[in-house]
């Protein structure tokens, strides 16, 4: 049979089984580790709505299993929901200690194309359906899958300026494989489970009517240091964190509503608004924080349930206050740790520490992800202090400053970002600031979707936008920025007073879209205002453009802006072998398309040559940037485009093709149909049955009877629609068997119930 239909065949099977365990067991249910050395698959707790627009299915130790997706629908509160209206984010995670073929199902129905993002992740798609794709990953990679039937031209509520964005975005997130559990190490006397279910209480919110909104009642978990969320849902409302608790897990499978307050050392709960103004602005500096702190695990924490700008005196207001609004995780902690988890749908800023510039904080913030920034104010995180401190692996949707370099010496890195239509991807501003020795690396921004920013000071991918002071920003290296379609502003750096922003270098920008297209108005397109110079751009990309020159790149300066602007464009070729491909004996044959660009001269001379396989395989036109490749058997190849430019200069990049072994036949399926009732007088029934065989032909199919009264009649046996009839009071099964072409077969069995006459029959209730 067709591959369409054994696939459709095996999500309903596994729907019905996931369903009948479901009804069987109360509990939430979680998919424990499949395999040891290959996957670990978590499904949804009891109750969540799984993502109405698309289904996920990963393949683990030669099956299929189902990952569960996660929906995250727009606010309708807050300021900037109108423009986010009718978007909706669906995110799936699972762990993996080596590549895993996954398959995305768009509900919605059939598409025209899809892209996998990041580009540099160089993935394919192959289409299985019209509605369903597959691809490979690696582990620690965090996917978007966008179908062109989702992208609109602008999602937003002002003019349409040329940047598109996604309407019902599909994320797909490859944690490593974890050895054990970060909390495996701490004494089971130390930690304390909470149960699925409800710890708030509910409260008026001042200022919005008719709204509530919970107040934790966890406490402080019997005095305990570690608090662990199994898998399970949890409504825990807006949490104090007492002192004596020291690390938060919520293991993957675990959907925690709240938030998360990890208030200063000797602080008690505290829900008054004097206090709470006192301690997190005017005293900042004097709270001492606390010495470690870490959350962890794979689960989710979520403010879907608390309202945008909810304060932390149960009051509202639709003004920034940022020292008095609940953020979803703040942390006043000298040493922060936070890994893996996934932050959604925040009321206000997403992950910040008692005070952002506050140069105590240090620490790891590795893997986590953060998804459903509706709202504005919906900002990232702030880099810690010190050159032990990163951000790593992470994936952000920020709908307000993706990063605030607020802090010296840290590092960002592989980091996977989806700016919203506010804010900027690297905040240095708002206000007068010294930092230094920071390192950015391996940024992947794959929308920037600021469609308004030019009229705005803080939109822009690098931005800094402040009121006055004294401070100097220096020593700051990014490298291999990759920035991925249009942008309506690359640069937005605005200086007054003594503030001073120099000895900034950039290493392989690359901004392949260029500018989008729209009203640029005043301030201008990339501008640069103040005392700001020694910039150095080493390999800048801008649109087709290696840049050097300010002019190549639409740079507007101001107030004395621009000196020591330096742009460094000699270089060897730009190759792209293209994407890895990944085919199926018998298919022997496939094509690599590459590119080769020179930017500041001409290619003289390019061609395609087998570094690696099994065997030698077959090149046509070698000297073509589409090379077609035959001859294939199973293994891994490696294929190389090389290029050399009019300066003798060369490059190359390579492309894989792995060839995977012609899978065995599989048996064919055979479905005899749904069980019948019948009531004397009638004494035949209808039996239709279905055969197919995936990548097969079935060559026969045969119905016999296993057991009731004899004498039956039968139409015929070697059809899937036949008439059986003579039957008796009493039960029959038919068992209807199906052959291929490879000399496999399967059955299925069906029952008829014949009752006698006079006989009623209900949809609840069977009696004679």
């Amino acid at each position: 049979m067709s591959t369409s239909l054994r696939y459709r065949y095996v999500l309903i099977r596994l729907g019905l089984m996931i369903s009948l365990f479901m009804l069987m067991n109360p509990c939430p249910l979680v998919l424990s580790q499949v395999h040891a050395a290959e996957a670990k698959i978590y499904d949804s707790p009891n109750g969540i709505q799984a993502s109405p627009h698309y289904e996920v299915l990963v393949e683990v130790d030669g099956q299929w299993k189902s990952a569960f997706v996660y929906y995250d629908p727009a606010r309708e509160d807050g300021s900037g929901a109108r423009d986010e209206a009718g978007k909706s984010f669906s995110w799936t995670t699972f762990e993996s200690n080596m590549p895993v073929r996954i398959r995305v199902r768009r509900l919605l129905g059939a598409f025209k194309s899809v892209t996998l993002r990041p580009q540099r992740y160089q993935l394919t798609a192959n289409t299985i359906e019209e509605d369903v794709i597959e691809f490979i990953a690696d582990p620690g990679q965090k996917i978007s899958v966008e179908f062109s039937n989702e992208i609109k031209p602008s999602c937003y509520t002002g003019p349409p300026h040329g940047i598109p964005c996604l309407k019902n975005s599909m994320l797909v997130f490859v944690d490593k494989l974890k050895a054990k559990s970060a909390i495996a190490d701490y004494p089971e006397n130390e930690v304390f489970t909470v149960s699925s279910g409800v710890h708030e209480e509910l409260q008026a919110v001042s200022g919005i009517q008719n709204r509530q909104a919970g107040k934790s009642t966890i406490g402080n978990c019997d005095g305990k240091k570690v608090v662990h969320f199994p898998p399970g849902v949890y409504d825990i409302g807006y949490w104090q964190v007492p002192n004596n608790i020291e690390h938060i897990h919520i293991e993957g499978g675990a959907l925690v509503y709240g938030a998360i307050d990890v208030i200063p050392l000797g602080r008690e709960p505290f829900y008054d608004p004097a206090t709470i103004d006192h301690v997190y602005r005017d005293d900042w500096r004097g709270e001492e924080l606390r010495e470690e702190f870490s959350i962890t695990g794979s689960g989710i924490i979520s403010g879907a349930k608390l309202p945008w700008h909810l304060k932390k005196d149960f009051s509202y207001t639709s003004n920034d206050d940022w020292w008095a609004h609940v953020k979803l995780i703040q942390l006043a902690v000298k040493q922060v740790r936070v890994e893996d988890i996934t932050i959604a749908n925040s009321p206000h800023w997403v992950l910040s520490f008692i005070n952002d510039a506050d140069r105590r904080t240090r620490g790891s913030f590795d893997n986590f992800k953060m998804v459903g920034a509706w709202t504005y104010n919906n900002d990232g995180l702030p880099t810690a202090t010190g050159e032990e401190s990163y951000i790593r692996n992470a994936f952000i949707h920020a709908d307000d400053d993706a990063f605030k370099i607020y802090n010296s010496g840290s590092k960002i890195e592989n980091c996977v970002i989806w700016q919203s239509n506010n804010g900027a991807v690297f905040q240095f501003g708002w206000f007068p600031k010294t930092v230094n020795n920071v390192t950015v690396s391996n940024i992947d921004v794959i929308h920037f979707e600021n469609w308004y920013g030019v009229g705005q000071s803080n939109r822009a991918v690098f931005n800094y936008a402040n009121s006055g002071g004294n401070g100097t920003i220096s020593n700051i290296e990014f490298n291999n920025i990759n920035i991925e379609g249009p942008v309506l502003r690359l640069f937005g750096f605005n200086c007054f007073g003594n503030q001073i922003i120099k000895d900034i270098t950039f290493n392989n920008l690359n901004v392949p879209g260029g500018m989008g297209v729209g009203n640029l108005g005043s301030p201008g397109a990339n501008y640069f205002i103040g005392a700001i110079s020694d910039f150095e751009f080493n390999n800048f990309t801008f649109g087709d453009v290696r840049v050097a020159a300010s002019a190549q790149a639409q740079f507007e300066f101001g107030n004395g802006a621009g000196a020591g602007f330096i742009f460094q464009s000699e270089g060897p070729p730009s190759v792209n072998a293209g994407p890895n491909k990944t085919i199926t004996l018998p298919q022997s044959s496939t094509s690599l398309v590459g590119s080769v660009v020179d930017h500041d001269g001409e290619i003289i001379d390019f061609n395609w040559s087998q570094i690696d396989g099994p065997k030698e395989a077959i090149l046509l036109d070698k000297n073509k940037l589409i090379l077609e490749i035959s001859g294939l058997v199973e293994g891994t190849y490696v294929f190389r485009l090389s290029a050399k430019d009019n300066e003798d200069q060369m490059a190359f990049d390579e492309a894989t093709v792995q060839v995977l072994p012609e899978p065995p036949p599989q048996s064919p399926v055979a479905d005899a149909g749904k069980d019948q009732f019948i009531v004397l007088p009638q004494s035949s029934a209808e039996l239709q049955g279905v055969a197919v065989d995936e990548g097969g032909v079935i060559e026969r199919v045969e119905w016999n009877q296993i057991s009731g009264p004899e004498n039956t009649h039968w139409s015929s046996k070697s059809s899937s629609l036949v008439q059986v009839s003579g039957l008796l009071e009493g039960e029959y099964v038919f068992r209807f068997t199906v052959f291929d072409d490879d000399r496999m077969s399967s059955f299925d069995d069906v029952s008829v119930k014949v009752f006698p006459i006079g006989t009623i029959i209900s949809k609840e209730v069977l009696w004679g």
